[in-house]
């Protein structure tokens, strides 16, 4: 199943939340984006309650990479208080059910003939980052020369 706008984000450990830290007093907060990015355009923030819903449909081509969001809580009644978190955001595996893509046609990369053994000559970006199942490998009939 592909994300479907209004759908709420689950948030781990917990939810998004700011408190007055006037004891007794309890102000109202405010939720806003404090970030820039396109990542943003994904996602919509109720300003009372600081739940995070996405604004359209996402097809499982778009948003293959976690973005981080800036969230800012400011206490209604005297704005020059305030709070910042970051949220991590990323699809959950089970929403690559599909075909392994990758976000390039086509990789390339050179090596140096002292380079030490283990290094990484390439990082392969897919759509499944955060799977762990998927490995890669170099057939020695698919090098050059």
């Amino acid at each position: 199943a592909q994300p479907m706008e209004d759908t709420k984000l689950i948030v781990e450990p917990e939810d998004i939340s700011a408190f007055d830290r006037d004891l007794g007093i309890n102000s109202a907060m405010h939720y806003t984006f404090s970030g820039r990015g396109s990542d943003y355009r994904y996602f919509k923030l109720n300003g009372s309650s600081g739940e995070i819903y996405l604004k359209s449909d996402i097809s499982k081509n778009e948003f293959t990479q976690p973005s981080t969001l800036v969230i800012k809580a400011t206490q209604v009644d005297n704005p020059d208080r305030y709070s910042v978190t970051t949220l991590t955001v990323s699809r959950r595996f089970s929403v690559f059910s599909g075909d392994l893509s990758f976000s390039h046609h086509e990789y390339s990369a050179s090596v140096l003939e002292n380079m030490p053994l283990s290094s990484v000559i390439l990082t392969l970006v897919t759509n499944r980052q955060n799977d762990q199942s998927v490995q890669f490998s170099i057939d020695p009939l698919d090098l050059p020369g």
